[in-house]
């Protein structure tokens, strides 16, 4: 068994890595009491305690979320009024990886980081719902890397 920390509720979980077919196969208890299945061994961060998630389990969760996928659809960028006064660039886009995608939403400055094909790692981002549909967005405590 291996310990780590549950993304969803914060606490060391134990985990059980088995071999199946030369395949490798995670579990992880869930803070609703479900077990969540990943086909291979979580990722962790620098620290080695977070795991990391697929775009289908990222859609579930509401924060502390690490992803790594690659930038597909990016639409346009637009600019918005802030409640301040001033103005922001934002634009969307669609994370994918093996398990699917979720709507992706970069703010100022990364705008211009991605585009399509870019693979990024987001660090400690956060979901909200608009009209129905959950988007990641990395936050003002996340991090975005590029990784290709």
């Amino acid at each position: 068994m291996t310990k780590i920390t549950c993304p969803h509720c914060n606490k060391d979980v134990e985990i059980v890595v088995v071999e199946e077919q030369k395949q490798k196969i995670s579990m992880i208890d869930n803070k609703d009491g479900t077990k969540a299945v990943l086909n291979e061994p979580p990722k962790t961060d620098d620290k080695g305690n977070v795991p990391f998630v697929d775009t289908s389990q990222a859609k579930q969760m509401r924060s502390k979320i690490n992803i790594e996928g690659t930038i597909k659809s990016k639409e346009e960028v637009r600019t918005i009024n802030t409640k301040a006064g001033g103005t922001l660039s934002v634009c969307d886009a669609l994370l994918a990886d093996n398990s699917g995608d979720i709507k992706i939403t970069f703010w100022g400055e990364e705008c211009n980081k991605v585009s399509d094909g870019t693979k990024i790692r987001i660090t400690n981002g956060y979901t909200n719902s608009f009209k129905g549909e959950v988007a990641l967005t990395k936050g003002k405590f996340g991090r975005m890397e590029i990784l290709s």
